[in-house]
C-alpha cells in the first residue's frame, strides 16, 4: 500500500460505515444504528492498536504504549456489546450490576488511555529533542492545549465538582471521563509536532495517522458539552458519529502503517 492509500483508509471505511447505517435504516430510527457502527469502529481500531503493538519487539517501550491504548478499545467494545446485546443487558440489569459493570469498564478505559497517550507523547518528545527542535515551540503548544482544552472540559468539570459536593456520588464518573479528556488533549501536542516534524517521510506516516486520530477524538469529544437539545438533531449526531468513526477508523490505518514501516525497516539490508 502507498502512502496515498493509508490516508485515504479512514475517509473510506468512514464513508462506508455512515453510509451503510444511513441506508439500512431509512425507514427507521437512523441515530440508533450509530451505535453499531460506533461498536465496529472501535473493533477495527483494536484491531490496528494490537498490529501497532505487534510490529514491535517483545519488552519494547513502543509495544507497552500501544498495549495500553489496546486495553482502553477492548474495554469500550465490552462495554458496548453488553450494552447493545438484549439478553446481556437484560441479565445485568436483572442483577443490579449493569451499571457498576458499566462504570468499571469507563474508568479502566480512560486510565489505560492516558497512561498510553502519556507513553506516546513521552516517545514524541524525545523524537523532537533529537531532532533539535526549538523547546519554546513546545511551551507555547502546550499552553495553548491547556487553554482549549479547559475551555471544552472546564463546564463538564465545574458541574461533576457541583454535584459531587451536593452528594451525587454518580458525577464521579463525568468528572474522571472530563479530566481524562483533558489530560490526552494536552498529551497529544508532542505527537502532532512529531508528524508535522516528519512530514513527508516514511515514519511520519503512521504519526500523521496517530495525530489524526488525536484530532478526530478530540473533536468528538468537544461535543460532549453540548446542551442536550442540541442532540435533538440528526445533523448534530451525525457530525458527532462522522468524527469518531473517523478517530477510530485513524487509529486503525495507523497500525497498519506502522507494521507496513517497520516491516519494509526489516528489509533493509545492514551496510
Amino acid at each position: 500500500m502507498s502512502r496515498r492509500h493509508f490516508l485515504l483508509l479512514p475517509v473510506v471505511c468512514t464513508a462506508i460505515l455512515i453510509g451503510s447505517c444511513g441506508v439500512q435504516l431509512a425507514q427507521s430510527d437512523w441515530t440508533h444504528g450509530f451505535d453499531y457502527v460506533s461498536l465496529i469502529a472501535k473493533c477495527m481500531a483494536c484491531a490496528g492498536v494490537i498490529t501497532a503493538a505487534r510490529s514491535f519487539a517483545r519488552g519494547d517501550y513502543m509495544r507497552h504504549a500501544f498495549s495500553l491504548y489496546a486495553i482502553t478499545f477492548v474495554c469500550l467494545v465490552i462495554r458496548d456489546i453488553f450494552a447493545l446485546v438484549p439478553p446481556l443487558r437484560a441479565a445485568f440489569e436483572a442483577a443490579h450490576a449493569f451499571e457498576m459493570v458499566w462504570r468499571i469498564l469507563f474508568v479502566v478505559a480512560n486510565l489505560a488511555g492516558v497512561s498510553a497517550a502519556f507513553m506516546l507523547a513521552r516517545a514524541a518528545k524525545l523524537a523532537l529533542f533529537d531532532a533539535e527542535d526549538a523547546p519554546y515551540r513546545g511551551i507555547l503548544w502546550q499552553g495553548l492545549a491547556w487553554l482549549i482544552g479547559l475551555v471544552l472540559t472546564g463546564p463538564a468539570i465545574v458541574v461533576a465538582l457541583t454535584d459531587l459536593r451536593e452528594g451525587r456520588l454518580h458525577s464521579f464518573v463525568v468528572l474522571f471521563g472530563s479530566l481524562a479528556d483533558l489530560s490526552v488533549f494536552v498529551l497529544a501536542v508532542p505527537v502532532v509536532r512529531l508528524a508535522y516534524a516528519l512530514r513527508g517521510g516514511l515514519l511520519g506516516l503512521p504519526w500523521t495517522l496517530i495525530a489524526a486520530a488525536r484530532i478526530c477524538w478530540l473533536i468528538r469529544d468537544s461535543f460532549g458539552v453540548a446542551p442536550a437539545w442540541l442532540w435533538q438533531h440528526g445533523t448534530f449526531v451525525l457530525v458527532a458519529e462522522i468524527a469518531r468513526t473517523l478517530a477510530c477508523t485513524c487509529d486503525f490505518s495507523a497500525g497498519l502503517a506502522f507494521r507496513h514501516v517497520f516491516g519494509k525497516a526489516d528489509d533493509v539490508p545492514e551496510e
